[in-house]
């Protein structure tokens, strides 16, 4: 016993110098002495490249959100070139709004005293957000439970969510990191972050997710996660690292002080900045460190956090000369031979009858791939882990029907294949018999590595052949993903860039 509360211990201090670290934008040196003002950087938009816009929080001494900074206390750069700082918003002052993403457990390690005691910090939280601030309330145990409510700002049906948990169940923790990363990007608002309180670790076997996955999904949806590690067994190494690579902060708690921790969050998130900033180096697509430095009181205090300057050119098509025809070229040479002309014909024959049967084959293959859409699109709804709720439907507008999104290939020429993926469900894979945007097996796709289809107005992509196989999005492992417009995706070793020309894909890209 003594030696589990030693470990205990160290782990609780661990996370609080990991904390530490993370509001100084960086690893906190042995000698750092608290008490230091501090600025940290929680979300990065690059999508409209050369504009940028940062949402940063500053503390004081006190750890509080210092706050009246103007423009003038700001500097941002990209290595060495300086990024102009067009203007600044306090929320204080703006009353910008937030969406946040309350998940919840309740499995039944949760059952009793934790879960409401949970309840109660988590409903205080909701009402310390400002009057604009939105909320969606997710829940999870063996399962994720859709959002109840969905995105809003009613303060009495949030409540009423809250209320309504019971425990039960085991953990699907990684699971409802991506359920929350799916819900969050459904939501048009400036800011947004999620909040996460778990007593526990991941422990189901009926979940494909994986940590590296659930993490990869929430950096790579540029929004901070704040996480709680409630009781003495929460898996803090997992949390840790899940805050960690997305900009937010790790908090340990018991029932005596989670209320306190809810608390110190929402105070974070009503305490921030909005940055409006001008690049000046080109959208060439290539990987940049935005450097932030906050003037507090004469003392500067400093952050940084990774973006993509922009999407890469496209590359200009190849251009290829068109051979003049057989026979005027047999008529050029002077041969006039009969001949020649015989052999010619008999040429065109053949290809014409090798050419109808391969459109034979072709209509066949239509027919077979029509037949897998009808019956992947009764199945598609079983394998989301919840239906999305709808955000504001004034901001994000319908597409057609078809849907207007493609994958094309990154090749090193320039004349990669495009794939339209209409309103799906597209299976990618290498088999001929199920996919229906074949891509060969050797380059180490599976049968049925994804599917990709349209919902709620945005593209989603489930990755479903297995820990054995991956599909990554902007460089990091995949399993449930919202797409945008520019996201680079990878399947094997086959690479495409994921584009939409409908009205949500060209508020994404600034179109």
């Amino acid at each position: 016993m003594a030696g589990a509360r030693a470990i205990l211990f160290a782990c609780t201090i661990a996370a609080v110098a990991l904390a530490l670290a993370e509001l100084a934008g960086g690893p906190a040196p042995a000698h750092a002495q608290q008490g230091a003002p501090s600025l940290a950087i929680a979300q990065v938009d690059s999508t409209r490249y050369p504009e940028i816009t940062a949402v940063v929080t500053v503390l004081d001494t006190n750890g509080v959100p210092v706050p009246g900074l103007r423009a003038s206390a700001f500097h941002a750069s990209d290595g060495p070139a300086a990024v102009a700082v067009a203007g600044v918003e306090s929320v204080h002052d703006a009353n910008l709004r937030l969406s946040v993403v309350l998940v919840i457990d309740t499995s039944g390690s949760m059952l009793g005293a934790p879960l409401d005691r949970a309840k109660q910090a988590a409903a205080a939280f909701v009402n310390a957000l400002g009057p604009n601030d939105d909320v969606a309330l997710v829940a999870f145990s063996d399962a994720v439970r859709a959002p109840v409510p969905g995105f809003t700002r009613d303060r009495a049906a949030l409540a009423a969510g809250i209320a309504s948990l019971q425990a039960g169940g085991a953990t699907v923790l990684y699971q409802a990191v991506q359920a929350a990363v799916l819900t969050a990007r459904m939501s048009p608002a400036p800011r947004k972050a999620i909040v996460l309180l778990t007593d526990g670790q991941n422990d189901t076997t009926t979940s494909t997710a994986t940590a590296a996955g659930s993490i990869g999904s929430a950096k790579n949806a540029g929004l901070p996660v704040f996480t709680i590690g409630f009781g003495d067994q929460p898996d803090a190494g997992y949390l840790q690292a899940l805050s960690s690579a997305t900009q937010g902060q790790y908090s340990a708690a018991t029932a005596a002080n989670v209320g306190d921790v809810y608390q110190r969050i929402a105070g974070l998130l009503r305490g921030q900045y909005v940055l409006s900033l001008d690049a000046a180096r080109p959208a060439d697509g290539s990987a940049g460190t935005l450097r932030v430095v906050a003037d507090v009181a004469g003392s500067p205090v400093a952050a940084t956090a990774p973006f993509t300057r922009g999407a890469a050119p496209a590359a200009p098509a190849a251009v290829t000369a068109t051979p003049p025809p057989a026979a005027a070229q047999a008529s050029a040479d002077g041969g006039g031979s009969g001949v020649l002309s015989a052999v010619i014909g008999a040429l065109v024959a053949v290809l014409l009858v090798v050419g109808g049967l391969l459109a034979f084959r072709r209509l066949r293959a239509v027919r077979r791939q029509r037949a897998v859409e009808r019956h992947a699109g009764r199945q598609s709804d079983e394998s989301i882990p919840f239906a999305p709720p709808a955000a504001d439907t004034a901001a994000a507008p319908a597409r057609g029907p078809a849907g207007t999104g493609r994958l094309v290939e990154r090749a090193a020429d320039g004349g990669g294949r495009v794939f339209e993926l209409g309103a799906g469900p597209a299976i990618v894979g290498s088999s001929r018999r199920t996919a229906t945007i074949l891509l060969p097996a050797e380059d180490g796709v599976a049968p049925e590595h994804a599917r990709i289809w349209l919902r709620d107005g945005r593209y989603l992509l489930h990755h479903t052949s297995g820990a054995h196989r991956r599909t990554l999005v902007g460089g990091h492992p995949a399993d449930w993903v919202v797409l945008e417009p520019g996201d680079d995706v990878q399947f094997g070793s086959l690479r495409f860039v994921f584009e939409d020309d409908g009205p949500a894909g060209a508020d994404a890209t600034g179109g």
